[in-house]
């Protein structure tokens, strides 16, 4: 469900990266964790992005580049200011 949250984190995403976020229902250690939190919660959830998918998230070679690391937290920011 799109909702005031959503729009303002896609802001918040075009804003820092300069490009509209493809919006897809994943993310997470576990896919099914944002349906579990909207249930729990009885509120809208997200994922705000941090890495790429070639970051090899819980492998033993898992890593994030600088850059992904700043501008994930400028999305934070930048989301957080205007939600």
């Amino acid at each position: 469900t799109r909702t005031r949250i959503f729009d303002v984190a896609a802001e918040s995403v075009e804003k820092v990266w300069g490009v509209k976020p493809l919006l897809v229902r994943e993310g997470g250690s576990y896919g099914g964790i944002t349906s579990f939190l909207e249930r729990s919660l009885k509120a809208p959830a997200i994922h705000l992005p941090m890495g790429q998918a070639s970051d090899s998230a819980h492998l033993p070679n898992e890593r994030i580049s600088l850059k992904c690391l700043v501008k994930g937290r400028e999305v934070v920011e930048d989301f957080l200011m205007n939600i």
